[in-house]
């Protein structure tokens, strides 16, 4: 987006990668943006520091894919590390549990991202493959770990989940509620 017609600016909405590589059977993603498209990681943080220096507190990344190019994103968060910008991110798009590890939620906290959101969508694994198979309960649960060994509280990592997709039953929402409590993460509920 154009910021320029702004005369204050307390944050921004941005996009490191555009496009998503799955096929997810409740995410019209795949149709809207068929390939995955990355930016340049020193032009993209350069766009970040020019926000900074016009007093802009909070970025708010919009990304389907963000980590799935896990180097692409290292280096891109090296590279806002080394900048010591006075953002604070944000993750409103849920992060995909299977690519968040231990390197990149370090390297998420060093950089001020704030209460970042993982996508669980459902535990049960017959759903979790019929949807598209891209996390399973381990890859979440690893996640969730990874966040708060970094420096995370459980309190403030968000976890998308479903309701209402088709086939689901009340009962597997509330297992699914029921799992992500033991990991004290607050739950983001979508309905269908």
């Amino acid at each position: 987006p154009d910021y320029s017609f702004y005369s204050e600016l307390p944050f921004v909405a941005v996009k490191l990668t555009d496009g998503c590589p799955f096929s997810c059977t409740y995410c019209a993603s795949k149709l809207l943006s068929p390939s995955l498209i990355k930016r340049d990681p020193q032009a993209f943080a350069d766009e970040l520091e020019s926000y900074a220096l016009r007093g802009v507190k909070n970025a708010a990344f919009y990304d389907d894919a963000l980590l799935f190019d896990r180097e692409h994103f290292k280096k891109t968060l090296k590279i806002i590390i080394e900048k010591k910008l006075a953002l604070n991110f944000q993750v409103p798009n849920g992060l995909h549990a299977s690519y968040l590890d231990a390197d990149i939620a370090l390297l998420m906290k060093k950089a001020g991202f704030q209460s970042p959101n993982i996508s669980l969508e459902t535990t049960d694994r017959s759903m979790q493959s019929a949807t598209g198979g891209k996390v399973t309960n381990e890859n979440f649960l690893r996640a969730v770990e990874s966040l708060k060994n970094a420096g995370f509280e459980a309190g403030e990592i968000g976890v998308y989940m479903l309701a209402g997709l088709p086939g689901q039953a009340y009962d597997s929402v509330m297992r699914d509620v029921e799992f992500v409590k033991k990991t004290g993460a607050k739950i983001r509920l979508s309905t269908w």
